[in-house]
């Protein structure tokens, strides 16, 4: 299809024109490396715009939702750019961050001064989280060094630095999963102690032997949260769950947000962590309208942070949700293509390991881009 404007035609490949003809509901994008998932997302909320489904003169926006900072700046561009190529103002759309919505919906509750609202980012977290690591350690060596292997002799500093790092890499690997599940530190704690619960109901810290990495988890999460707390803040997992918990329980909240933002079209949704997931469902609703692109065979922050792959893999299967494919890719050779192709079914079909021919990738070949 053609589209022609004032300014060039745009040419689109079949795949993409599918994807315009989106007027509604959930539509799940299983899109394949340069398969233009920006371009294409862009033009569909510029058609959104373009054919009055959002209602700009009341206030109405098209929300996008990416993943990073550099990528909301792109949004923008490419929207107002194909917003004046078809004579439009450039309005009617809203681009952000995950982290950005989140803070947005905490502010629009509502119930504390802007002002107050004190958010930490990587950087200053893992400061943080740090120093909470430290202060366990100084207060419990004799059970951190459990974890070491019994040399018969003293630790080297190499050897004790190289351990507090993994420990500081795994408490934040465990806290991001925590807050991920909503579990606080406490809820943990009382979690371990119904388990191994002591049969003799001593007032000793319940069964520390039985449990010690998830003590020691535990302990520097709550050390970690108390900091941020006396220091007035939240980190972005918070303000995740902070943004979850005012949707879920402030109708109110909901539907004036709703209003405000009646398609949402969220973009790298194979980064989403599955309270990103809970968040935009609560944001949408059971009948909203709701598109999520990414691609399902790709993982590269799932080794830090909660997300994995398969989540969105399961968002495309679901029975309310419309599933569409980008399978084209004008980014690599045919050579590149075969190969990518060729290990992905190797993986799927012949991997040595059923959890990896079961779990690891979705059966999605790469095509190359069409002729014209």
């Amino acid at each position: 299809m053609n589209e022609t404007t004032d300014t060039q035609p745009l040419t689109l490949r079949p795949a993409q024109e599918e994807i315009l003809a989106y007027r509604g509901g959930r539509m799940a994008v299983s899109a394949v490396p340069g398969s233009g998932k920006t371009f294409t997302l862009s033009l569909l909320a510029a058609k959104l715009i373009a054919d009055k489904r959002v209602d700009v003169e009341g206030g109405r926006q098209v929300l996008v939702v990416t993943f990073l900072n550099s990528s909301v700046d792109t949004f923008r561009a490419r929207i107002r750019k194909r917003l004046h190529e078809t004579g439009l103002p450039d309005s009617g759309f809203d681009v952000r961050t995950l982290h950005s919505l989140a803070l947005e919906i905490v502010r629009w509750a509502g119930e504390a001064p802007s002002e107050d609202l004190v958010v930490f980012d990587d950087m200053q977290s893992r400061h943080i989280l740090e120093s909470a690591v430290d202060g366990w350690i100084n207060d419990n060596v004799r059970l951190w060094e459990t974890f070491l292997p019994d040399t018969g002799h003293e630790y080297s500093p190499q050897m004790i630095a190289r351990w507090r790092d993994i420990t500081a890499t795994t408490a934040a690997s465990f806290i991001r999963a925590a807050k991920n599940d909503r579990y606080s530190p406490d809820a943990i704690l009382n979690a371990i102690q119904e388990q191994f619960n002591s049969p003799h109901g001593t007032d000793e810290e319940p069964n520390v032997a039985r449990s010690p990495l998830m003590h020691m988890l535990a302990g520097i999460y709550g050390r970690y949260q108390t900091a941020l707390a006396r220091q007035g803040g939240l980190d972005y997992d918070d303000l995740i769950w902070g943004a979850t918990e005012r949707l879920e329980h402030r109708p109110d909240l909901v539907d004036s947000l709703r209003a405000r933002w009646p398609f949402v079209l969220e973009d790298e949704a194979q980064d989403s962590v599955p309270l990103q997931e809970i968040l935009l469902e609560q944001l949408t609703g059971p009948t909203g309208n709701w598109v999520r692109v990414g691609d399902p065979n790709q993982a590269i922050t799932s080794t830090f942070t909660a997300a994995h792959p398969r989540f969105f893999s399961r968002f495309i299967d679901r029975s309310d949700v419309t599933a569409r494919a980008l399978p084209n890719s004008g980014r690599s050779a045919p050579l590149i293509i075969g190969a990518a192709n060729a290990m992905l079914n190797w993986a799927i079909d012949h991997h040595p390991v059923p959890e990896v021919r079961r779990d690891a990738f979705r059966r999605q070949d790469i095509l190359p881009t069409p002729p014209g």
